[in-house]
């Protein structure tokens, strides 16, 4: 009675853990689209490690647009009615049910879409943003480093 006590409870967490779990988009690199070069979370990473300014180190990624492969966050009054969202946060890996996501300042990006535009939120479903990069400074809940002005967001197809 003990062991099934103790195993069963482990084996819904397991479950639940297993079939919450996502793909890391870290290392992805998505497919051109449209001319817009694409971009890994990676390179966003260690731009923010030397001393300097990220703009200067890589003035080819702050300008045209650039693609970006990531999971989409709602935060502090970003959702609208419907699910529909004009900002959200962008980020490599969503986490899992027991696990949040990390939010370090270089693996968090805060889009807003053109023109007011909205888009539907899909949580937890991997998206494709294109869009300008530019710097972001501190957020209400955390520091976000990069900023995206996007024209385009939908699903990722692998």
């Amino acid at each position: 009675m003990i062991l099934l006590l103790t195993i069963v409870p482990l084996a819904v967490a397991a479950f639940l853990i297993g079939w919450s779990t996502r793909p890391d988009l870290y290392d992805f690199v998505p497919h051109t689209q449209g001319g817009a070069p694409p971009v890994t979370w990676r390179t966003l990473d260690a731009l923010l490690e030397p001393p300097g300014r990220p703009m200067s180190a890589r003035p080819d990624l702050f300008g045209p647009e650039v693609l970006l492969a990531g999971y989409m966050i709602a935060f502090g009054g970003s959702q609208e009615r419907d699910g529909a969202v004009t900002r959200f946060l962008l980020i490599p890996n969503p986490g899992t049910w027991l696990h949040p996501p990390h939010l370090r300042p270089g693996q968090v990006i805060h889009v807003w879409l053109k023109g007011g535009q909205a888009t539907h939120l899909m949580e937890r479903e991997a998206v494709l943003v294109r869009g300008t990069l530019s710097l972001q400074s501190e957020l209400r809940f955390g520091r976000s480093e990069y900023h995206l002005l996007a024209s385009d967001v939908h699903i990722l197809d692998r």
